[in-house]
């Protein structure tokens, strides 16, 4: 069960993650939209995203310093993010928190509407772990081809970005990169071979696939390539998930008609609907942060019948 992964984590990665369910919620990114629009110029507009980008950047890691200067012990930034959790799915209780898997069912029944995953007793949680990261992995693949597609048009980008996927490719461990080709079914590992391989649908045709693709092979490719986009592209350092499943709700505040349905008649409505959103992408935030900790093995043919965690079904 991917909550139990907290105890995998580091104490960089704990702090990182509890910065941001800390401090990414739909009022910081509403603040944040002002600050960008307030600074816009003729000049800079196309660089709104960027800029919005930049400022989340910013706030995470200032929040991130401040729990680093507070020097907590692992265990206590573990509390904080298993709070931050349940606050997000509205299961806080008056004197404490509720159980790993309690939280864990009340998290993906939060992710599932995303991905439009119907959730029926007999789902296991297993199942929905596996089918929730299978669909996010396929979602950053479509994102990263329509990327590259555009990247296609600028040779001296091309080579600058598989300089920086090649770069990646040699920080990773020898184990790391085999499993990459293993799972991707490459005959050379490169950084043109890996970014022809994602241009040309390859990604998404694993996720699809299943098997062992939607495990650790193909999270590296995906992260990988992300981090060379953002880092070429961008020019930004987020830890991958937080570009990555947070661009919907930042979408939003970014469009002059999301920013004014906001501001106007009905605002009441849509901030409910935009909260919502913002804790839907922050938990898949978190849910793909925690699988990363220990890959959850892809889900293969239909979904299976049977019980849940310990013998219990969902009930959602």
């Amino acid at each position: 069960m991917f909550i139990h992964n907290l105890e995998s984590l580091s104490t960089e990665e704990l702090t990182t993650l509890a910065a941001t369910l800390t401090e990414v919620t739909a009022s910081t990114l509403i603040e944040l939209q002002i600050k960008t629009w307030v600074k816009r110029s003729p000049n800079t507009r196309g660089r709104m995203r960027q800029s919005a980008d930049a400022l989340l950047q910013k706030r995470i890691e200032q929040r991130s310093e401040q729990l680093r200067r507070l020097e907590l012990p692992d265990d206590s930034l573990r509390w904080i993010i298993r709070q931050q959790l349940a606050v997000r799915v509205h299961k806080t209780r008056s004197r404490d928190l509720i159980g790993d898997t309690e939280l864990a069912w009340a998290v993906l029944r939060h992710i599932a509407p995303l991905y439009q995953i119907r959730i029926r007793p007999t789902t296991s949680i297993d199942w929905l772990e596996q089918e929730v990261f299978r669909r996010f992995i396929r979602e950053l693949g479509e994102k990263i081809e329509e990327e590259l597609r555009t990247v296609e048009k600028d040779p001296a980008r091309i080579d600058y970005l598989e300089d920086e996927i090649e770069r990646r490719l040699q920080a990773l461990s020898r184990g790391e990169r085999e499993a990459l080709q293993r799972d991707l079914g490459l005959t050379h590992l490169t950084g043109h071979e890996l970014r022809v391989f994602a241009t040309r649908g390859g990604l998404t045709t694993a996720a699809l696939a299943g098997a062992a693709s939607t495990g650790m092979g193909l999270y590296l490719a995906t992260t990988t390539i992300t981090h060379a986009l953002a880092t070429t592209l961008l020019g930004i350092t987020l830890p991958f998930a937080a570009y990555t499943t947070l661009t919907s709700a930042l979408a939003l505040l970014l469009s002059p008609v999301g920013a004014l349905v906001l501001v106007g008649g009905g605002g009441l409505i849509q901030w409910s609907k935009l909260r919502r959103a913002v804790d839907r992408r922050v938990l898949l935030h978190a849910f793909v942060m925690l699988v990363q900790g220990g890959f959850v093995p892809a889900a293969t043919g239909g979904e299976p019948q049977g019980s849940g965690e310990n013998g219990k079904s969902c009930r959602g």
